[in-house]
């Protein structure tokens, strides 16, 4: 678990890690019995999505009201930031309708999620049991990011890595902010951009971290080189908890709340997304067609732009058939009795400036088989 302080302007001052709270056995087995309502907030129940499931803690049935507006609220400004905002449709917000036995969250774990303040002795960290967050995340059909937020007010957050669990105080305005953060780690697998307290171990390992200077990295070609035309991106020294390491920025969400990413970090974030998705949503029909129809491809789609989709012809190019997402087999001129036709799909975002990972992740080809007579 991870527990980052947070001053008043955002600034985040240290990383702390700590041990998993121990759990109540007894409670956990009866929770298993328990099955919670899901409501979908936005998005779809069925074929390709990332699931983002958000389970409340101290919200007792007279507090239910409260807690769809505050699902609410913190799903209209996630869908505001980037990149949610850009690739909102690849993502499914799920409410899980956990109603707990207690009104509030305070300083004695709940009998509900076991949330509760000043863990391990510090006031604003606000642990839960990842145990039974996840059963009730689990009633949604996916639980790729998690959201676990308290009936309060006040001040406190925490993240989980494994599984990904950021907890949040509902109404306070900083912790919507901080839940961000943690999803910047335990999503898009980031560094700390902050030179405070914490453990400089395999700093080399986060994308957004460097041991190398901006020359260095343009000459070995590594990290964000790709970036370098970009106002802005450089090699900043300050970050996983040292001196010695450099940042992309000179300020991010993964150093100040409030801040953007930056298109170094969203990079990380639409890699990261298109390694949970494919490009191609659905597809039909089979493989081989024996008759005359229609071929219909259907692609993932970005609120901010569009993918391409290019059309080939036993290998030939066939530019009149650019971007179509469905192609009657009559349209095309077939000179034998067997031909194949293939989709490429493809994102081309210039969010994305690793050509190597958008061949590989943000790619993807259909071939049919024509045996038309």
């Amino acid at each position: 678990m991870i527990y980052e302080d947070v001053a008043l302007d955002g600034q985040i001052l240290s990383k702390t890690v700590l041990k998993d709270q121990p759990e109540d056995i007894e409670r956990i087995k009866k929770d298993k019995a328990t099955k919670s309502a899901v409501q979908v907030i936005q998005g779809r129940r069925t074929g390709q999505h990332i699931g983002v499931v958000f389970v409340g803690d101290g919200y007792a049935q007279k507090d239910f009201a409260q807690y769809e507006k505050d699902v609410a609220h913190i799903f209209k400004n996630l869908s505001l930031q980037e990149p949610f905002k850009s690739y909102l449709p690849y993502f499914t917000f799920y409410r899980v309708d956990h109603i707990s036995s207690q009104s509030g969250v305070n300083k004695i774990p709940s009998a509900g999620l076991g949330m509760y303040y000043g863990c391990d002795g510090l006031p604003r960290l606000l642990c839960v049991s990842t145990t039974r967050v996840m059963l009730e995340a689990r009633n949604a059909p996916r639980s790729d990011i998690v959201f676990a937020i308290a009936n309060s007010s006040e001040y406190g957050g925490a993240g989980y890595r494994k599984p990904s669990i950021s907890t949040l105080a509902a109404r306070h305005p900083a912790a919507l902010e901080l839940a961000l953060h943690e999803v910047g780690h335990s999503f898009a697998l980031l560094g700390d951009e902050y030179e405070d307290q914490g453990s400089s171990e395999n700093c080399n390992s986060y994308p957004n971290i460097s041991p190398l200077n901006f020359d260095e990295m343009k000459k070995k070609k590594q990290k964000w080189h790709l970036w370098q035309d970009l106002k802005g991106i450089s090699s900043y020294a300050g970050a996983c908890y040292s001196q010695k390491y450099y940042r992309p920025t000179l300020d991010s969400k993964m150093r100040t709340l409030g801040n953007t990413f930056g298109e170094v970090n969203l990079e990380q974030f639409i890699l990261q997304i298109y390694k949970k998705v494919r490009p191609i949503q659905f597809a039909t029909p089979e493989a081989t067609i024996k008759q005359s129809g229609a071929i219909e491809v259907q692609p993932m789609q970005p609120s901010s732009h569009s993918l391409t989709i290019s059309w080939y012809l036993d290998g030939a190019l066939q530019p009149q058939l650019k971007n179509r997402t469905r192609v009657e087999t009559k349209e095309i001129q077939i000179t034998k009795s067997t031909h194949t036709l293939t989709a490429i799909v493809l994102d081309n975002t210039p969010l994305v400036r690793d050509e190597v990972a958008r061949e590989k992740y943000m790619k993807q080809s259909l071939k049919w088989k024509l045996k038309l007579r």
